[in-house]
């Protein structure tokens, strides 16, 4: 899909070209000379450079030179530049909550406290529970295991799919954010990434409670809960649901906002969106956690989207 016009593109990448080049101090007076004739030619040409100027000029200075790698613009079409000694700005607002981001997944000390075994951000990690249960933690995910009374697992961070083994004496428990689930039959997954807990079940049935709700969540289906108590049982697509415990990540009609959010749980550093309607546009596709870099060539050359990138640990996508 192309949602800019040619005429557009071009002038967008003409625009880019004057900004870059001035910004990172490599205008002759010749080069002044000739963009503000290009400038003046047409209003198209100055619409097309504000544009490029309302995404780049949004800015920060990051730290001195050398602490990060160049910043790079990227069109769609997979062309590149690389600046210069002044090409170290960005959008404040999206470095600040880039280097917040980061800080946070590196150095979330109480959750490393508590945990028995945390999968690190890009990586997913199997991990063999003493009943023989398992548990496949997902990306940046993390657990602690009470084996004491009965069989209790605290999903600290992130989600994690459950294959139970059957031991009627012994409740199979995950307790998240205050709720409980319970399995009463084999395989499951909780995650506590969105603002409620949600609870997807893939074989067989759950008891799910919070408060003072209870619901039983069988195959094929799920539920969510927060502080109010527990909502659903919902019918789910689960070849979606749990794509993420084969590799992969599939979206159907989703919104760019909701799989940016999505990749960069898997990305080692920041993902983000700059321009007005740009996380509105629609995504189909199936995807490698794997590779997450890769999956937003793919998005940003299928939307006619570009980016501007510290190497690959921040990207900022924009129309």
């Amino acid at each position: 899909m192309d949602d800019l016009p040619n005429d557009r593109k071009a002038l967008a990448r003409q625009a880019n070209h004057w900004l870059t080049r001035r910004d990172a101090g490599l205008m002759t007076a010749e080069d002044d000379a000739a963009m503000r004739a290009w400038l003046e030619d047409s209003p198209a040409h100055a619409e097309a450079y504000g544009r490029a100027e309302s995404i780049f000029y949004a800015i920060a200075t990051l730290p001195p030179a050398g602490r990060f790698p160049s910043l790079r613009h990227r069109r769609g079409t997979g062309r590149a530049w690389t600046g210069g000694r002044q090409l170290r700005r960005i959008c404040a607002g999206s470095i600040a909550a880039g280097l917040a981001a980061l800080a946070i997944v590196g150095l979330d000390l109480p959750v490393q406290i508590q945990a028995d075994a945390i999968a690190p951000t890009g990586e997913s990690r199997r991990v063999p529970l003493p009943d023989g249960s398992t548990a496949l933690l997902d990306s940046a995910s993390a657990i602690a295991i009470d084996y004491d009374s009965e069989r209790r697992i605290r999903l600290l961070r992130g989600q994690a799919a459950f294959t139970v083994a059957a031991d009627r004496a012994h409740p199979f428990v995950v307790e998240a954010r205050g709720g409980t689930t319970t399995a009463l039959g084999t395989r499951f997954i909780v995650s506590r990434i969105a603002p409620a807990t949600q609870v997807t079940v893939t074989e067989h049935s759950v008891r799910v409670q919070s408060g003072s709700g209870s619901r039983i969540v069988r195959a094929g289906a799920s539920a969510r809960y927060d502080g109010r108590g527990v909502s659903g049982p919902l019918p789910v697509h689960l070849s979606e649901a749990d794509a993420w415990t084969r590799g992969r990540i599939r979206f159907v009609n989703r919104p760019l906002r909701d799989v940016v959010a999505e990749l960069g749980r898997y990305h080692r550093g920041y993902i983000a969106m700059v321009g007005q309607g740009i996380g509105d546009l629609r995504v189909n596709g199936v995807f490698s956690t794997s590779d997450p870099v890769g999956a937003l060539d793919i998005i940003e050359r299928s939307l006619g989207l570009g980016s501007y990138r510290i190497g690959n640990r921040l990207i900022l996508l924009h129309s």
